[in-house]
């Protein structure tokens, strides 16, 4: 694999990129509420109500992302879906709803854009296995494996680091969290309209199938 250098620097920046992925992923679809319930001001139902007719609706988007990359691509779905998600995050912040800060805020805010976030982060997961199934041929399984090193790598750094920051620094305010989650989702998609090329690439397949005894790299016709 390390013969051709395009195909290994090209297969880093994907695993990178599939780990970030994934780690905004588990963030935003489940350790988020926790974070949420820690600190504000509305009940327990009040702020679970959007992620659960989020699990609701992302059965059907499931289908629809899906559709979407084989369409248009991994590229053209992924970006405009990142700043969608990048709204909600925002919206969070906006809608306030703080224990710290009385409970006040605008809980039909929250909702849609925790609502938003919920549908929009699951293409995050979807895109990060999509682009290393495809790059990768031999070494699919293993380097799915690596990838998936995100999401537990939330629960530390996020769930636990981020609920004791927020406590100890923060004062109880997580918007400063919301608003982080936001600029590192443009700086990911701004990452991947620069560098994730949207034509065919390079797809590693194994000497077995060529039936010689040396590495072959064959242009791929998959978009990504």
């Amino acid at each position: 694999m390390a013969k051709n250098k395009k195909f290994l620097g090209y297969g880093i920046l994907l695993s990178i990129l599939g780990i970030v992925f994934m780690f905004l992923y588990s963030g935003l679809q489940n350790d988020q509420i926790n974070i949420i319930q820690a600190f504000s001001g509305w009940s327990g139902d009040a702020t679970m109500a959007p992620m659960t007719v989020g699990n609701f609706v992302c059965i059907v988007l499931t289908f629809l992302y899906g559709t979407m990359f084989i369409k248009f691509g991994v590229k053209k779905s992924l970006i405009p879906t990142m700043i969608l998600c990048a709204v909600g995050c925002i919206g969070v912040a906006a809608a306030n709803g703080l224990a710290c800060n009385g409970g006040e805020g605008n809980y039909v805010l929250y909702f849609i854009s925790l609502f938003i976030t919920r549908c929009t982060c699951m293409m995050l997961q979807m895109a990060g296995f999509q682009l290393v199934a495809s790059w990768f041929v031999r070494f699919r399984g293993q380097i799915m494996g690596v990838i998936t090193v995100g999401s537990p790598l939330f629960s530390v750094v996020g769930t636990a680091g981020m609920t004791t920051l927020i406590t100890k620094k923060l004062g109880g305010d997580y918007r400063p969290f919301y608003i982080a989650i936001a600029v590192l989702l443009v700086i990911v998609a701004v990452v991947v309209a620069t560098l994730l090329s949207q034509r065919s690439s390079w797809c590693w397949q194994p000497q077995s199938v060529l039936s010689r005894r040396r590495l072959h790299f064959a242009p791929h016709p998959r978009p990504y």
